[in-house]
C-alpha cells in the first residue's frame, strides 16, 4: 500500500512537473497562462460588480478591523527590535567604558617610558625593563586600537538598527491613521449609501394599472366633441326639435353611453380609493 502511495505522488509530481515546464518553455503554454490570468481576473471583476454595496460596506468595515492585529503584530516586532536597540546600547556604553580604561593604561605606560632614564621601571610593584614597559605598552596600543575599531562598528550598528527601528515606528503610526481615516470613510460612504436607499425608496411606487381609466377619459373627450357637434348642427338647422328621428336616435344613444362611462368612472374611482 506504502509504495502505490508512493508512485501515485510521484506521478503526481511528475505531471505537475511537466505542466509546468510546458507552461514555462513552450510559446503555446505561456499563451494559455497568459488566457488564464486573463479569464480569472475578468470573473473576479465581475462577481466584485454582483456585490451589493451593503455587502462590500461590511467587508471593508472587517479588513479594517483587521488592521488591528496587523498594528499589534508589527508593534510585538518594533518593540523586540527596541530590546535590541537598548541592549546594544548596553554593549556599547561597556565597551566605551572599557576604550577610555585603556586609553588610561597606555597614557600611564607612554608617561612611565617618558618620565623615567633609568635602564629598569616600577610597574605594578614590580621593575621592569625599559624593554618591557616598551612592549607592553605597544600591546595596549594595539588593544586600544582594536577595542575603538569594535566600539565604532558597534556604534554603527546601533545607528542603523535605530534608524530602521524609528521608520518602522513611523510606518506604524502611518496606519493607524489611516486606519482612523478609512474608518471615518467608511462611515462616510455608509450614512451616504443609506440617504440613497431611502431616496430610492421614497421614489419608488406600487404599479397601479390605470389603462381603463386613461380609456374612459378617452371616452369622455370623444363623446363631448360628438355631442358638440349634433348641437352644433342642430343649431344650425333651427332648432334640435325639428332634427331627424336618427339624429335624435343618435343623441339618445350617445347620453346613454355618456352615463354609463359616469357609472364605470365613479367605480373605478371608488375601487382606487380603498
Amino acid at each position: 500500500m506504502k509504495c502505490g502511495k508512493m508512485k501515485l505522488g510521484l506521478g503526481t509530481l511528475a505531471v505537475v512537473l511537466g505542466l509546468t515546464l510546458f507552461v514555462g518553455a513552450t510559446p503555446a503554454g505561456r499563451y494559455l497562462w497568459s488566457l488564464g490570468e486573463v479569464f480569472f481576473g475578468k470573473a473576479g471583476q465581475f462577481a466584485s460588480e454582483q456585490v451589493s454595496p451593503e455587502v462590500e460596506v461590511e467587508r471593508l468595515a472587517k479588513e479594517i478591523g483587521k488592521l488591528d492585529g496587523d498594528i499589534r503584530a508589527n508593534n510585538n516586532l518594533l518593540a523586540r527590535e527596541a530590546v535590541a536597540l537598548d541592549t546594544l546600547n548596553e554593549e556599547i556604553d561597556a565597551r566605551r567604558k572599557k576604550v577610555e580604561e585603556d586609553q588610561a593604561d597606555l597614557e600611564r605606560l607612554t608617561k612611565l617610558v617618558d618620565s623615567t632614564s633609568g635602564k629598569t621601571i616600577s610597574l605594578g610593584g614590580k621593575n621592569l625593563t625599559r624593554d618591557q614597559v616598551k612592549a607592553r605598552a605597544a600591546q595596549a596600543e594595539e588593544l586600544l586600537e582594536a577595542e575603538e575599531a569594535a566600539l565604532k562598528a558597534k556604534e554603527e550598528l546601533r545607528d542603523k538598527k535605530k534608524a530602521t527601528v524609528d521608520a518602522a515606528r513611523g510606518k506604524i503610526e502611518a496606519m493607524k491613521e489611516q486606519q482612523a481615516k478609512l474608518t471615518a470613510e467608511l462611515e462616510t460612504m455608509k450614512t451616504e449609501l443609506q440617504k440613497v436607499r431611502e431616496a430610492q425608496a421614497q421614489s419608488s411606487s406600487v404599479p397601479v394599472d390605470d389603462s381603463r381609466l386613461s380609456e374612459i377619459k378617452d371616452s369622455f373627450k370623444s363623446l363631448h366633441a360628438r355631442i358638440n357637434v349634433m348641437k352644433k348642427e342642430a343649431e344650425l338647422q333651427g332648432d334640435v326639435a325639428n332634427a331627424s328621428q336618427a339624429e335624435v336616435d343618435q343623441a339618445l344613444k350617445a347620453e346613454k353611453a355618456l352615463e354609463k362611462a359616469r357609472e364605470r368612472f365613479t367605480k373605478k374611482t371608488a375601487e382606487t380609493d380603498k
